[in-house]
């Protein structure tokens, strides 16, 4: 058996038994999924935050147990799953996206990945929270369609019927992310982080809990 698997055997027995994860066994989860080739295959679909939660979430899904999973262990997912991406020092450190990542782990939202019981809160979280209510409401509106055609409806353009039964359509991730701003009475001009960009990610790649 060569190394490599032999670190992978060992390293199942260690999370089998809910035994401390070491940094060498963290390294090694990481040289398994770039010998895959996982970066280069996102980066050819999309360019976005969506990259980094995807490649953190299936991170998470090898290695972890919940007695592994605090607030501090997740950033440090999240940048090193940036890291893979970009080397950008300013949008590495961007709470947004971090704070919707987190948000989503914590509370349950991962499909594998059990909700924990850490109080964690974010405005930002609620954001992306907001938005699977709303693409649950129209699951169930319209249950013909899959997960997937609900996205491609909302990048497309939809209308939506507000206050005083005035009706908008809202287009796109930035469109969505302004429909949830107005529903949760919040300041509609504030600028656009990749929330969205990581909520429609997850969904696409089937790691949500829908």
């Amino acid at each position: 058996m060569g190394s490599m698997l032999l670190s992978s055997y060992f390293l199942s027995l260690k999370i089998l038994f809910i035994m401390p994860v070491t940094a060498q066994d963290y390294q090694i989860i990481w040289k398994e999924i770039l010998n895959t080739g996982r970066v280069n295959e996102l980066k050819r679909i999309q360019n976005n935050y969506g990259n980094v939660a995807i490649l953190a979430v299936e991170f998470l899904r090898k290695i972890d147990k919940n007695n592994l999973i605090t607030e501090n262990y997740l950033i440090d997912v999240w940048e090193d799953s940036f890291c893979k991406f970009s080397d950008s020092k300013t949008s590495i450190k961007k709470p947004c996206p971090k704070e919707v990542f987190i948000g989503l782990v914590l509370k349950g939202h991962i499909n594998g990945i059990q909700r924990t019981n850490i109080n964690f809160r974010s405005k930002n979280y609620n954001y992306v929270k907001k938005g699977i209510e709303i693409i649950e409401n129209i699951k169930s509106e319209y249950p013909n369609l899959i997960y997937m055609e609900i996205i491609d409806v909302i990048i497309n353009g939809f209308e939506f019927k507000g206050e005083k039964n005035k009706v908008e359509i809202y287009k796109g991730e930035v469109g969505f992310f302004k429909l949830i701003m107005e529903l949760l009475k919040e300041d509609v001009s504030k600028k656009y982080n990749s929330q969205i960009h990581i909520l429609f990610a997850l969904i696409r790649n089937g790691y949500l809990n829908l």
